[in-house]
């Protein structure tokens, strides 16, 4: 399950000598040009942590693991999935069945209390029924997209981009299918091609069979500027493969360790390589209910 902490910064008071390390002063429109001598401004500072502030994400998991540590005694395990398993405002964790999860958001919502914190929602793996607090369908897990109600990590959304930045947003919209096909050796460069396949993101390295490709065909225009256009011969593999992309939908099991919890699990690897590139891979194999069952895990 995932538990989001709603408005994390802003449950964080601030002690009194520090309220005015962000101070405002304010004056109405109609004392414009008056000095401060003969209208002196409202001053008004800040008693919480903001969005903004450069430690504010120290403070915010400090207070927050410090929080789980003092009140421990309510739940150990509650209190240790607050501290080991958080990330930002995210607490990832998980049980071997649904009431144990429940009494574990349970008491996660009582310990995060006694330091002012409050849950927005939490998602739960295999969740049929809709509750308060209780989110259904799709989300997100660290980047990567989890449908929660069939517990699979899915690459289905995979956006081709090659417009610059300005202030962290693309200039441009994100490519369809159908707009590949329209694509000019003008409009694809080596810095376009760079950009695109850096916004892949793929931490567990799923997509290693397709964006090997890309990096391999990277390589071959190395030589290029990096805004000289490339040929019309390297521009239509570069369209081949991006067709790939935006054609791809794939998932893959999020548990990959039985049922319940079976003692003979395996991890097995695999590893290969050419001149071209090398790559491994890793398997879980589980024999439960007298059969093995295999799944990808990295």
């Amino acid at each position: 399950f995932i538990g989001d902490l709603s408005k994390m910064y802003h449950s964080i008071r601030t002690a009194k000598d520090q309220e005015f390390f962000r101070r405002i002063l304010w004056r109405e429109i109609k004392d414009h040009g008056k000095s401060f001598s003969e209208v002196f401004p409202d001053v008004y500072a800040f008693k919480r942590v903001t969005f903004g502030d450069v430690p504010a994400g120290c403070i915010a998991l400090t207070c927050l693991k410090q929080t789980a540590e003092k009140f421990k005694d309510i739940d150990k395990k509650a209190a240790s999935a607050i501290i080991n398993e958080s990330y930002v405002d995210d607490i990832i964790s998980g049980g071997p069945s649904h009431e144990d999860v429940a009494k574990t958001i349970c008491n996660m919502e009582k310990i995060v209390a006694e330091g002012g914190f409050s849950f927005k929602e939490f998602i739960i793996s295999g969740a049929k029924n809709q509750k308060q607090k209780i989110a259904i369908g799709n989300s997100k897990v660290l980047g990567v997209e989890w449908d929660s109600q069939e517990d699979n990590l899915s690459y289905q959304t995979v956006k081709i981009n090659p417009s610059k930045k300005t202030r962290g947003k693309k200039v441009g919209p994100d490519l369809e299918l159908q707009d590949i096909e329209n694509l000019i050796s003008i409009e694809l460069t080596k810095r376009r091609i760079l950009r695109i396949l850096n916004s892949i993101f793929d931490p567990y390295g799923l997509l290693s069979c397709i964006t090997i490709k890309l990096k391999i065909l990277l390589r071959e225009i190395s030589h290029l500027g990096w805004d000289e256009p490339v040929d019309s011969q390297t521009l239509l593999k570069w369209k081949t493969n991006f067709k790939n992309l935006l054609s791809l939908k794939v998932k893959f099991p999020r548990y990959v360790l039985g049922v319940n919890m079976p003692e003979n699990i395996q991890l097995i690897g695999f590893a290969d390589g050419s001149m071209d590139a090398f790559a491994a891979t890793i398997y879980t194999r589980v024999f439960e209910n007298d059969q093995f069952t295999t799944n990808i895990l990295c």
